[in-house]
Order: C-alpha cells, then structure tokens, then sequence
C-alpha cells in the first residue's frame, strides 16, 4: 500500500445533453440531427417495415402514390377508416 496514490482521475466522454443540441441549433440556426423535417421519411419507413412484417414478404412501394404496388391486402396496412366524426381533414 505504500506505493498506492489514490485513485486515478477518469476521464469521461465530453457529454452533450440533448437539449444543449437543440439550444445551440435554435441559436445558431443550423438544422439539428433530430429535425422534423425528417420525420415523414423516418415514419414512413417504419411503416413500411411493419407492413411488410404484416404481409411476411418484401413489398414493392410507390412513394409517389404511396402505395403498396404489389399487395392489395397489404396496402390496406397504410391507412385505416375513421369512425364518423374523427375523420383527417
């Protein structure tokens, strides 16, 4: 224990907290990593992702129509029928 000099200070990872990311991107006005201008794609990939799990085969898709082209059935995976009342305008 004699030669023992105490415990060796650790250097850790320089950190950022999410919302110092989101502050310097407002200040600077330079777009963040989790902008919502990605959002759609990201969401419309997951949803795709999960249809095809659904329909348990790959799925041909048109992004212009947004439409499964090569499964009726799992197009229907996309969308849904609102209860009268609660439809999107």
């Amino acid at each position: 224990m004699a030669t023992y000099q105490g415990d060796k200070p650790k250097l850790l990872p320089n950190l950022e907290r999410r919302y110092d990311i989101w502050i310097r991107a407002i200040k600077s006005g330079v777009e963040s990593l989790g902008s919502f201008l990605h959002a759609g794609t990201v969401t419309e990939m997951i949803n795709l992702g999960a249809a095809a799990l659904r329909a348990d085969k790959r799925l041909d898709y048109d992004s212009k129509s947004m439409k499964i082209t090569n499964d009726d059935d799992a197009d229907t995976y996309l969308s849904r029928d609102y209860r009268r009342g609660w439809e999107l305008g």
